[in-house]
């Protein structure tokens, strides 16, 4: 439906969560974007319209550095439909489960799926309602081409040190011999 870059929480920090996955492993999204990206959609596990937009994450797990962006998957409704719901699509991220609605209502979802990225520091960049593949295709590319400069970045402020440690030590090896007394 639509890849939005201005709509509700867009450029808010992100109320961080905590809840468990489907193997009892506590979540915490606080935890999971120290790493950098984190990716979360909301999904209801009985819809299968829902499948579409949640199963596209897949190649998005499969594509993106694991050390640089997690994707974790918030199913609303039942239990047995998540967990149904995890193994017929072959979902390989993360899903925990909004048993009480809590987590949803807090993030003010309204429409399923939403999937929100957001960056290391909890700003999100984008949201996405719906299942067009566009959208999803045009949030992908954000986190590709945010993760490039910053890598670019890195790269550059490396080559830089290299440069100055250089100079230094060429300075270094330049300067007078010190004067016994």
């Amino acid at each position: 439906m639509v890849f939005d870059r201005s709509s509700i929480n867009v450029g808010r920090t992100i109320q961080d969560f905590g809840l468990g996955d489907l193997s009892g492993v506590y979540r915490n999204t606080a935890k999971l974007r120290s790493k950098g990206w984190l990716v979360i959609a909301f999904f209801d596990a009985s819809a299968s319209a829902d499948a579409g937009g949640i199963s596209a994450l897949k190649s998005w797990n499969a594509d993106l550095p694991a050390d640089k962006v997690t994707i974790l998957g918030v199913g609303i409704g039942e239990r047995s439909d998540l967990i149904q719901f995890g193994a017929a699509n072959e979902i390989t991220f993360p899903l925990v489960w909004d048993y009480d609605d809590y987590v949803s209502a807090t993030w003010s979802i309204s429409a399923l799926p939403t999937i929100y990225v957001a960056n290391s520091g909890g700003k999100v960049l984008a949201r996405i309602t719906g299942t067009n593949a566009s959208d999803i295709d045009d949030a992908h590319q954000l986190i590709v081409t945010e993760i490039a400069k910053g890598e670019e970045a890195a790269r550059i402020a490396a080559q830089k040190a290299a440069a100055d440690k250089a100079a230094a030590d060429a300075l270094a090896a330049s300067a007078p011999a010190p004067v016994k007394a």
